[in-house]
């Protein structure tokens, strides 16, 4: 059934506790202290516990993009090996030089099961649809709403910096109960998420597939300045190269100008 959620002001604190919990349990996966992290974020202990929390966007990259650095994992713990820092960034210079997107994307989850078969990707195209769906290939456990969410929001992101377009889905639906912060969902991804469903995947139009991608915009433009993230918070700006690229990250974008 669709999650019962209210648009959201992006500008708001937005990103709920639950996520950045996500990026506390990447440092008990490692045996680290996640003291530093949470004082770039200035995050304040109780706030990780809150089950009602929120942080803002700026609170949220500067907390995971520290974290990512620190343990050099842009997985944050969820898979069975660790992705170094700058695993994205190369991911996207690999899929950018496609001739469209479609290329781009089969590329992306192409490319992608060569860093991790704990997570597959898959393009699947209809007669009017193109979804993007993951399977998953072991048990992600209390992580799975956030490697999830944020892995198809790393595609989404990285969509739409590929062909300088604001992309509206048509759909996007996950294989998780409704979960507490659902309000933040429509700023992710589309006003009506559905869930439980048997796998996390998105669709927008089969239109979309042919747009041309930019290599040569997109790779001089986030060189100039490293793209700011939702964060489950900032929804992409019209027409901007340097868009927020995931929901969980500093950059992913952002790594393949600076690796």
């Amino acid at each position: 059934m669709p999650f019962q959620a209210a648009t959201a002001t992006p500008r708001r604190a937005m990103t709920p506790a639950a996520f950045v919990r996500g990026v506390v349990a990447a440092y008990a996966v490692y045996g680290r202290d996640p003291a530093e992290a949470l004082g770039k974020g200035q995050v304040a202990e109780d706030l990780v516990r809150s089950r009602d929390g929120r942080v803002t966007a700026a609170q949220f990259e500067a907390l995971a993009g520290h974290a990512m650095r620190e343990l050099d994992d842009e997985a944050l713990g969820w898979f069975s090996r660790r992705l170094p820092w700058g695993t994205y960034g190369m991911l996207c210079r690999a899929s950018i030089t496609a001739p469209n997107l479609e290329v781009a994307l089969k590329r992306w989850c192409r490319h992608h099961r060569l860093l991790t078969e704990d997570v597959l990707f898959k393009l699947s195209l209809g007669d009017e649809t193109a979804t993007i769906s993951i399977r998953e290939q072991r048990d992600l456990g209390p992580l799975r709403e956030f490697c999830l969410v944020t892995l198809l929001r790393y595609v989404l992101g990285f969509s739409c910096w590929a062909v300088d377009s604001a992309i509206a889905l048509n759909a996007a639906e996950f294989p998780y109960p409704e979960p507490g912060h659902v309000s933040v969902y429509p700023t992710i991804f589309c006003r009506t998420p559905v869930a439980p469903w048997p796998k996390s995947r998105f669709t927008h139009g089969y239109s979309l597939v042919s747009w041309t991608c930019q290599p040569d915009g997109g790779v001089s433009a986030v060189s100039k300045r490293m793209p700011s993230t939702t964060a489950a918070g900032a929804k992409p700006t019209e027409g901007s190269r340097t868009r927020d690229i995931a929901i969980a990250t500093t950059n992913t974008t952002g790594n393949a100008a600076h690796t």
